[in-house]
């Protein structure tokens, strides 16, 4: 089946840049992506899930500007030669 897609220039240089050095076609390396994407995932894997790293606080510490990432990349790096 035919279709007309508009890929944005760069993704569509990766991927050709891609087939050319796996040795296959566009088509091909569309036709994978698109079975990866669609395929159910398989049996016993499950999804990624991040582990709940938060803690009980009231927020920042007192003088502490949350706002101001500097000030914060300093205080993390304080003690540590950074």
């Amino acid at each position: 089946m035919r279709m007309s897609i508009d890929l944005p220039e760069l993704l569509l240089r990766r991927a050709m840049a891609l087939a050319a050095r796996r040795g296959t076609t566009l088509r091909e390396l569309i036709c994978e992506g698109l079975e990866a994407v669609l395929s159910p995932p398989a049996p016993g894997k499950q999804p990624f899930r991040l582990a709940d790293g938060s803690f009980r606080g009231e927020g920042y510490a007192d003088g502490v500007d949350g706002g101001d990432w500097a000030r914060l990349r300093d205080l993390g790096y304080e003690g540590r030669g950074g």
